[in-house]
């Protein structure tokens, strides 16, 4: 990287900290309408949303969160990144005014939780950091943002880091915006699945922006929606005008914190609701009012109701322990015999079999017989646990078992001709591999290999001249020579 652009990654941290931040969501989603088909579409085709009157409830529903980490690093350091302890803050930030409200405000009743499940079922903390170092565009610019030029697109974010946000609400955590006064953004919810979903902070915004932002991710509009700066928004009809939500007066962007203060929109006080909201740009906002909980609950029914179904803010299940054996012991057949796989499993009641041969599935009934089996067939049972909460299928894969037609030898390998390396197996996991030596073909010993005992084990010659070489294999079953043969060029 050149030495001007490090010298602007230095630079740039410092002066952005003491710029006046502001939303980018309006200029975002104005610019995205206008440049941007498939989001144009996306809210075309929005569903209408919903208007009920929602209650709080005693438990509130829970939202799982991954928040993407999207950071610089070179030889001064990382920029960009912030510490787990960190975004623990801005998570219990955002708690606090979702359902511990300040004097006047209103518990919404979501609360926001780190996921612990990822989206194959592993466990995760719901943070993901990403090094984009070599992403020359973000490097210099950060993320697009509205007219501003430069920056990478919403659809390049995600392509670093994007979990389903039908599943999980995405967080992203970035260097900077390629406007530099914008704090951070979000998406409007339309219940699709989409890339154009979930919230982007600036990681030095992330803390006091996140509250605000999650606000717009639950189809809320600033308190000023539209006023032009001079001129108020019309309040024909509250709930369909400005910022639709009829418990805040209409007001003009402003950082009054007075709520005594004369609102020129109105003629008359702004209230605690206009000037503390959350969905202002006042210093000191710190509430919702009930008709925007109202509004955030109908957003959350309408289009983020598998959020609540999605079951990955729970640590993911322990999957079941699956385990076949044959009904020939040694797994050493004659052709055409008739053998029969049957598999215990351990943990989980109901279970869907998937029985491959060589990775491909040949049957789905719970014991596979067959007499279709050739020298180095492999079976595995894989089953899905269909009674354990995930949102995709709990899968565990049993033990393999190596099919030999060759009753004179404890031990195979393949291939045979080889390139570097070959594959030693026994048939039956009873017989297991602990040695091999290695002779030239006039007898000379070259090398002794000592292993832990398995019934598969790899083996290496790729510092060894092409010829013909012998092996012999040290089993549970007693000694085994085979004669080898390294080629000059690799097998295919």
């Amino acid at each position: 990287m050149k030495n001007w652009a490090l010298l602007l990654i230095l630079v740039l941290p410092e002066v952005y900290c003491y710029a006046q931040y502001t939303c980018g969501t309006d200029d975002q989603h104005t610019w995205l309408l206008k440049h941007n088909a498939a989001y144009l579409g996306q809210m075309q085709t929005k569903r209408p949303a919903l208007r009920n009157s929602y209650r709080p409830a005693t438990i509130p529903d829970t939202i799982p969160v991954v928040v993407h980490v999207i950071y610089l690093v070179n030889t001064f350091g990382a920029f960009g990144d912030i510490s787990d302890s960190s975004i623990a803050n801005m998570m219990e930030n955002l708690n606090q005014s979702f359902n511990q409200p300040t004097p006047g405000g209103t518990n919404i009743g979501l609360y926001f939780m780190l996921a612990q499940t990822d989206p194959d079922c592993r466990p995760t903390k719901g943070i993901i950091r990403v090094d984009a170092s070599g992403d020359k565009e973000y490097v210099l610019h950060g993320v697009h943002m509205g007219n501003a030029a430069g920056g990478i697109s919403q659809e390049a974010l995600a392509a670093k880091s994007f979990w389903d946000n039908t599943k999980y609400l995405n967080i992203w955590i970035v260097y900077q915006f390629s406007d530099q006064n914008v704090g951070g953004y979000a998406f409007y919810p339309t219940g699709f699945h989409t890339v154009f979903d979930g919230v982007v902070l600036s990681y030095n915004a992330a803390w006091h922006s996140v509250v605000h932002e999650v606000g717009h991710a639950f189809d809320l509009f600033h308190t000023f929606q539209g006023a032009d700066g001079t001129t108020c928004s019309s309040n024909t009809d509250c709930s369909v005008d400005g910022d639709m939500i009829c418990d805040i007066p209409p007001v003009l962007q402003t950082n009054v914190c007075d709520p005594s203060a004369v609102n020129p929109c109105t003629a008359a006080p702004y209230g605690s609701n206009a000037v503390y909201n959350h969905m202002s740009y006042n210093e000191c906002r710190h509430l919702f009012t009930p008709m925007q909980r109202d509004r955030m609950l109908n957003a959350l029914h309408a289009y983020r109701t598998s959020l609540l179904t999605a079951n990955t803010e729970w640590p993911p299940p322990v999957a079941p322990v699956i385990r076949i054996v044959a009904d020939d012991a040694d797994n050493v057949i004659e052709k055409n015999q008739l053998v029969t796989f049957t598999p215990t499993v351990t943990g989980s009641a109901a279970v869907q079999y998937h029985w491959l041969k060589n990775n491909y599935e040949v049957s789905t009934s719970r014991v596979y017989s067959t007499t279709n089996l050739l020298h180095g067939d492999e079976i595995v049972c894989m089953i899905e646990a269909t009674d354990l909460a995930c949102h995709v299928p709990v899968k565990s894969v049993s033990n393999t078992i190596k099919i030999s037609t060759d009753r004179q030898h404890f031990v195979s390998i393949y291939p045979n001709p080889f390139y570097n390396k070959i594959t030693a197996w026994t048939p039956s996991e009873s017989s297991t591999i602990s040695a091999i030596r290695l002779f030239a073909v006039d007898g000379k010993l070259l090398e002794t290999k000592i292993f832990t005992p398995s019934s598969i084990v790899q083996y290496s010659m790729v510092s060894r001249p092409a010829g013909i070489y012998l092996l012999e294999f040290t089993t549970s079953k007693g000694r085994e020579l085979i004669r080898a043969i390294k080629g000059a060029v690799k097998f295919f």
